[in-house]
Formats: structure tokens, C-alpha cells, sequence
């Protein structure tokens, strides 16, 4: 009996002793299989935040190069990313009337007459063949005038048909270029098509021909029926051309209906602008020749002139009438001044490089008014980097900030912020940002990177950037809170939501319910989830 209970005993404690390292390893298994994390301190401290960002130089300090008044572009001798010296001609244009010539030459028109008139009544000869000749004389002027007038009416309606028919014969150009670039291809195969059925048409015919012949003299004989087998195939090669061809066909005449329709607007265009050309011809006929109606005019002006001359010492004119007739002679060639000075800054001109630099944009149109911008030029001194931040980012810089190269030694440029734009590709989320890039070592097509550094703030609560987590709610952190027992202790963490005040390229300040006390996880073996229990790192 007493050994059966020493047997029990130590049977007992030998499943105590099991039990207790069953208890033990698989806490320690268990340990094992949790997600590893790594923990930083919760502390105060300072945050200066950098705006990064990257690109590439290219030429800027734009110069804009305007046209003084409206006109045409005769011809473009550069093209955009071509560099230039300073005199260097880069357009040839004309320049066109305004209306202000235009009214100038009315006014001097009314003075001209004015003075005729003061002049007449002044010197009024007394017999009647003097006035008729002064009829005459003052007929052949206006009508001579009237005929200027006219032809001024047809150079200017000219000049618009002309331009049109120009923008309209280059569209024609263009619709015929696509017309032959999209149906020469389907035309040479329609072509192939039908001459590959023509000639198989010519080997079934000679098939056919052949095997009527054998078949003639003895149905079954090989002969007769290496024919009809070569029939067979020549019928066979007959029906897959004509599909061929049906299928060439069909699609050419697709093409066609798809390039066709531009090219014969483009050429109604055309006929049109031509026909009205023709119908100003007929309207304005006698007076298209702008140096011949010039001359007219001039002519008419100057035998009337030479009239007045005799006439002037026929009768003595009082003095007044003499101040009026000089006060009118002075008014006359001021406007006359006025209309040389206004007709040397029109026709043919060149608008030049006024400093070095790389061409940035033309403009496109062929008309142009005053003032336009007609050639943008950016400079080989200084340089612009584009670069794309978020809006968070955006929002916390200024124009003038200075921006630090991350990715070159030495210094040697200067990098300023010179614009804040809405970024093209994405207006909605991010901004684009223009620097001027200065100094020895700047240059053209450099890949730099910048960060701008912004005011440094002190905070109560901060963070690694690593700590700081994101989903659908909003911004939180990971805290590990730590319990001891018995058997040893236990780790897990626990979600607290923070919202974000300020950070730069290693710390977040934030706000919520954290302190000096916790430790943040920064990094995870596995995604985490709140309460999940974890284990430390080595």
C-alpha cells in the first residue's frame, strides 16, 4: 500500500512538472508567432518642414517681342528651341493700315478741299471760260479721288480673299495629303485584286477549254480527270479573288466615303473664295491698280494746283483772307507730315532679337493686331525648373522662397520660387511651381533636386513620420501598451487617432490623446490591427 501511494506521488508530480513546461514553451511558441514591432518614444521638440521637389532646367527669363501695329506675317526664319543672337532677325512681316491712316488721308482730304474752296473764292475768275475750266479741273478731281477710294475699298477686300484663300488652299492641301495617305494603300490592293481575278478568270477559261477537250474524247481517262481537277482548282481560285476583290472594294470605297467629304469642302472653299475674287474683279474694275488711281489723283491735284497759281495774280486777296489761306497751308502739310510719318512704319518689316537667347513660341495665326505678342525668347543666363508639390504643399510656401539642391555639392547656383500655378495634368490636387535658376554652375537640361526649408515651430507632441499611419477615417498611431503576470508579460497595441499639425522629413507633430509616456510603433512584421498583441524586436 505505501509504495502504491509513493507510485501516485511522484506520478502527480511528474504531470505537475509537464504541465508547467507545456505551459511554458507554448506561451514562448506563441510569443514567437506574433508580429514583431519596433517602438519609439513619444517627445517634444522642433519641426521645420521641406517642401521637396525635382525637374529639369530649361531656358527662361522670358522676353516678349510685340508687334508695334496690325498687319500679316510675310515670313517665320526661326523655329521654337532654335538659340539666337541679339540683332538676329526672326520675323518678316507687313504691317497693315489700322483705320488711322485711313483717317488721316480723310482729313487731309476736307482740308485739301477747304482750301480749294477759301482759295476760290479768293481768286474767283471773272470770266466764263476760266470757270469752266476750274469745273473741269475740280471734276476730274473728285472723280479721280472717288476711283482712290475705291481701289483702297478693293485692296483691303482683296487682302482678306487672298488670306482666306490661302488658309483655305493649305486645308485643301492638307484633306488631299490625308486622302491619298489613307486610300492609296486600299487603292493599290483594290487594284492588285482585280488584276489577280482577271488573270485567274484567264486560267479557269484555259481550265475549262482543256478539260471540254478530254472530256470530249473519253470522260474517264486521265486525262479527263487531271482536267476537271485543274478545273476545280482554277474555279476555287476564281472565287477567292472575287472575294478578295469584294472585300478590297468595299473597303476602299469606305475609305473614300471617310476622305472624300473633306477634301471636296476644301475645294468648295476654294471654288468660292475664287469665285468672289472674280466678282470683286468685275465690281471694282478701273480701279485695282493702287499706283495707277495714286497717280490719277496726284495728277487731277496738280493741274488744279497749277490753275490756282494763275489764277492767284488775276485779283489781289485782302490780308485776312491771305492768314486764312496760310493758317490752312500749315494745317495741310502738318497732316501731310502726319500721313509720311504714319505710312514709313507701315509695309515690310523685321522684328529682332533684341538679346541672346533660345526661341520659346511664335505666333501661330497669319494676322496679327497691334501690340500682339508675336515671339516669346528666354534667356541663356538664367534658367526655369518646373516641378509638381501637392496642394498642402503649395499652400505653405511663398513667392521669393529660396530652395536648397539636394543632389549636387559645391553651391555655385541660386534657385528661387517665381510662380505658383495650378498643376495641367492634375488642377484639382496639386500646383506646378516655377524657380529661376541662377549663377556658375546653372545650365540648361540639369536634373535638380530642391527642398525648401520653412519656419521651424516648437510642439508638445511629436512623432516619427513612420509612426504615422493613414486609412479612410483619418490619420492615427499605434501605442503599445505593455501588462505584467505570473507568467510573464504581455504586449499589444492600441489605436489612437491624431490629427496632423506640422512634419518635416522625420517628425509629425500631432494632437490626440498621447504623452511623453508612450512609445509609437514605427515598424511591423505584419499589418496591425487595434488590440492585435505583438512581441519586440531584437
Amino acid at each position: 500500500m505505501k509504495k502504491q501511494r509513493t507510485w501516485v506521488k511522484w506520478a502527480l508530480i511528474a504531470f505537475f512538472a509537464v504541465m508547467a513546461l507545456l505551459t511554458f514553451f507554448s506561451g514562448t511558441i506563441r510569443n514567437l508567432t506574433l508580429p514583431q514591432v519596433t517602438t519609439k518614444p513619444v517627445t517634444s521638440g522642433t519641426i521645420t518642414p521641406v517642401v521637396s521637389g525635382a525637374g529639369m532646367t530649361e531656358a527662361g527669363a522670358v522676353t516678349e517681342l510685340a508687334a508695334e501695329r496690325k498687319g500679316g506675317i510675310l515670313e517665320r526664319l526661326v523655329e521654337p528651341g532654335d538659340k539666337v543672337q541679339a540683332g538676329d532677325v526672326l520675323l518678316k512681316v507687313e504691317y497693315l493700315d489700322d483705320g488711322t491712316l485711313t483717317a488721316k488721308q480723310a482729313e487731309l482730304e476736307q482740308q485739301e478741299k477747304a482750301y480749294a474752296e477759301e482759295q476760290l473764292n479768293a481768286s474767283l475768275p471773272s470770266d466764263s471760260g476760266a470757270w469752266a475750266e476750274y469745273q473741269i479741273l475740280k471734276n476730274n478731281l473728285e472723280e479721280a479721288q472717288e476711283r482712290q477710294n475705291r481701289c483702297k475699298e478693293y485692296v483691303g477686300k482683296r487682302k482678306t480673299l487672298d488670306s482666306q484663300l490661302s488658309s483655305a488652299e493649305k486645308d485643301l492641301s492638307q484633306a488631299q495629303t490625308a486622302y491619298r495617305a489613307g486610300v492609296d494603300a486600299a487603292a493599290e490592293e483594290a487594284e492588285a485584286a482585280h488584276q489577280a481575278l482577271t488573270a485567274a478568270q484567264q486560267r479557269q477559261q484555259n481550265a475549262q477549254t482543256n478539260y471540254d477537250y478530254y472530256a470530249g474524247i473519253d470522260p474517264e481517262s486521265e486525262d479527263s480527270l487531271a482536267a476537271k481537277t485543274a478545273l476545280d482548282e482554277a474555279n476555287a481560285a476564281v472565287l477567292e479573288c472575287q472575294n478578295r476583290c469584294y472585300t478590297a472594294d468595299t473597303a476602299l470605297q469606305s475609305l473614300r466615303a471617310q476622305y472624300q467629304p473633306p477634301v471636296d469642302a476644301a475645294q468648295e472653299t476654294v471654288d468660292s473664295i475664287n469665285g468672289q475674287i472674280s466678282a470683286l474683279e468685275r465690281d471694282y474694275a478701273g480701279c485695282t491698280d493702287e499706283k495707277a488711281c495714286e497717280n490719277a489723283v496726284l495728277s487731277a491735284k496738280s493741274s488744279l494746283s497749277s490753275y490756282y497759281d494763275r489764277q492767284k495774280n488775276s485779283q489781289a486777296q485782302d490780308e485776312r483772307t491771305a492768314a486764312r489761306l496760310a493758317e490752312m497751308e500749315g494745317q495741310i502739310e502738318q497732316t501731310k507730315q502726319e500721313i509720311q510719318e504714319l505710312e514709313a512704319k507701315l509695309g515690310e518689316a523685321e522684328i529682332c532679337a533684341e538679346a541672346e537667347g533660345i526661341v520659346d513660341s511664335l505666333f501661330e495665326k497669319e494676322q496679327f493686331e497691334a501690340e500682339q505678342v508675336m515671339i516669346t525668347l528666354q534667356s541663356t543666363d538664367a534658367f526655369t525648373l518646373r516641378c509638381s508639390v501637392s496642394l498642402a504643399d503649395a499652400a505653405m510656401l511663398k513667392l521669393g522662397a529660396e530652395a536648397r539642391i539636394t543632389n549636387q555639392s559645391g553651391g555655385g547656383s541660386r534657385v528661387v520660387l517665381t510662380a505658383i500655378e495650378p498643376d495641367k495634368a492634375d488642377p484639382t490636387n496639386r500646383k506646378e511651381l516655377t524657380f529661376t535658376v541662377t549663377g556658375d554652375n546653372a545650365a540648361p537640361d540639369q536634373y535638380l533636386s530642391l527642398a525648401i526649408a520653412l519656419e521651424t515651430s516648437k510642439h508638445d507632441t511629436v512623432v516619427p513620420n513612420a509612426a504615422v499611419y493613414k486609412d479612410s477615417v483619418g490619420s492615427f498611431v499605434y501605442v503599445v501598451e505593455t501588462t505584467s503576470s505570473p507568467l510573464g508579460s504581455r504586449s499589444k497595441v492600441r489605436r489612437v487617432d491624431v490629427e496632423e499639425l506640422r512634419r518635416d522629413d522625420a517628425y509629425t507633430a500631432v494632437k490626440g490623446e498621447l504623452t511623453s509616456r508612450n512609445y509609437v510603433v514605427i515598424l511591423s512584421s505584419a499589418p496591425l490591427s487595434d488590440g492585435q498583441a505583438v512581441r519586440f524586436g531584437d
